[in-house]
């Protein structure tokens, strides 16, 4: 029977949309979370099927106010597969210096990884698909 694993999608500031393409390592599958102006967090729950059990998450793009971003960041960061297979993770988006997504993997067997850093930049490569 399939398992459902949850991608949360937050923000410290709600200023203009932004969008998050994602998936589970080594599914492949690319997901979306969408946020409008004004939405501080979304939340996705994605079907994996059994003989799937995701490692890392691999983000594609993550795009912050239409003006910052990233692309091709997978976390955990240099960690080798865990014993356990990642189950739900978060990325938020700190407003410090530099803004920076902060990704966190927990696992099926409760434990979680430490949060991997990854700063964003003012001229991201990559679109998210714009469906706002």
């Amino acid at each position: 029977m399939p398992t459902t694993n949850q991608m949360t999608f937050l923000r410290d500031h709600q200023d203009g949309p932004g969008c998050l393409e994602y998936s589970w390592v080594p599914q492949g599958l690319r997901h979306h979370i969408l946020l409008k102006d004004g939405q501080r967090e979304g939340s996705e729950k994605d079907t994996i099927p059994d003989d799937i059990k995701p490692s890392h998450v691999q983000v594609y793009a993550l795009k912050f106010n239409l003006v910052f971003g990233l692309d091709n960041w997978q976390f955990p960061d240099g960690q080798p597969p865990h014993g356990a297979h990642v189950v739900r993770a978060t990325i938020e988006v700190k407003n410090n210096q530099p803004l920076t997504a902060v990704g966190t993997a927990y696992y099926s067997d409760g434990t979680t990884a430490p949060p991997s850093h990854y700063p964003l930049d003012a001229d991201p490569r990559r679109e998210c698909p714009q469906k706002l």
